[in-house]
């Protein structure tokens, strides 16, 4: 069946080019398009100030706060006799945005 939708939604939807993109980029078609354009649009990019057209900030939010919850739990099997204060600061060094 996913089958039949992945090629439904090549075919025939209004986003087909940005579907056929981003099948070859992750190798499957995802069944939530929305949520995929939602992850690639930046505010920026919106020239008018409509609250209802919606970006990717709320994802980026839920993407570092998964990231942080990783890296910590990583950091505290790491290091069992540390405080917490070095789990804070290392945690910090490795999700800082430059790295």
């Amino acid at each position: 069946m996913s089958t039949i939708r992945s090629l439904f939604q090549l075919l025939f939807a209004k986003d087909r080019e940005f579907l056929s993109r981003l099948r070859v980029m992750i190798n499957f078609t995802p069944s939530n398009i929305g949520l995929f354009k939602q992850a690639f649009y930046h505010r920026s990019s919106n020239n008018n100030n409509s609250k209802a057209q919606q970006n990717n900030e709320r994802l980026e939010f839920l993407g570092d706060a998964i990231l942080s919850s990783v890296v910590a739990e990583y950091l505290y099997r790491k290091y069992p006799g540390s405080d917490e204060g070095f789990l804070t600061k290392m945690r910090s060094k490795i999700v800082k945005r430059q790295t």
